[in-house]
Formats: C-alpha cells, structure tokens, sequence
C-alpha cells in the first residue's frame, strides 16, 4: 500500500510539474520569424479593399533582449513596396513577450504583447495601438 501511494504522488508531482510548466513556451525564443497571415488570412492580405495596402511579406527577429520587426506593403494603386521598421527591446514572462519600442522607421507599429507557442508567435500590430479593435492579429512561424 505505501508503495502505491509513493508511485501515486510520484506520478501526480511530476504530472503537475509538467502542466505547470506547459504555458512557458520554448526554452530560447531567439531567432527570425516570418509572417505567415494576417487576421487568420495568408500573405498577400488586403484586409477586405479597407486601409491603404497590400500587405506582402514581413519579418520579426528576436535577440537575447532585442527586437526588430519589418512589414513590406503596397499601396492600392501602386507597383512599388514599401517596408515599416520597429525595433527595440523585450522582456519575457513565460509564454508572453512584452515589447518596448526604441524606435521606427515610417510609422511605429504599436505592437501588442505576444503569444509564444512552439515555433510560432502571435500579436497584434498596428491600428491605434495595444488592445484596441482595429490591430491587425499577426503569425510569424520561426524560419529554419
């Protein structure tokens, strides 16, 4: 009996360790990310003919504690592309990063904190900024 319930506890301590430690994400999210899909749809997005663009391509790279983010757009009407850049530093807790902006290039992106989940991160982006409505829902896939 008392070994049983060594074996139970033994189980139950090492099931709770895991699941604690389920929401942490992966060890090291250093690394270059690709956008995969805006607001759940692929690359090129237009978001429905609304805003201004095409929005074609894009990339987030995290060092230790540095962030860069580019989006390359294109204009309705237009054959040229452009890129947006936002860097600066983040901080990590957990499955969430947390990003503060040193600064930008054309306009800031308002990034709003991230999601890791295996090789993937999702966050919103531009819009009026953090938690509001109008922020695009972003998915960048970590390249190999």
């Amino acid at each position: 009996m008392r070994t049983t319930t060594r074996t139970c506890t033994s189980i139950a301590i090492a099931l709770g360790a895991a699941l604690a430690c389920s929401d942490a994400g992966p060890e090291s999210v250093e690394g270059s990310y690709a956008l995969e899909s805006l607001n759940d749809s692929p690359l090129p997005f237009d978001n429905e003919g609304l805003g201004c663009c095409w929005y074609l391509a894009g990339t987030l790279t995290l060092t230790t504690s540095d962030y860069t983010v580019s989006i390359t757009a294109r204009n309705f009407g237009s054959v040229d592309p452009f890129t947006v850049t936002e860097w600066g530093t983040y901080t990590r807790a957990g499955a969430t990063l947390t990003f503060a902006p040193d600064s930008f290039d054309t306009v800031p992106l308002l990034l709003s904190p991230a999601t890791v989940s295996g090789d993937a991160i999702e966050l919103g982006l531009g819009g009026e900024g953090p938690g509001e409505p109008d922020q695009f829902q972003a998915r960048f896939e970590k390249e190999p």
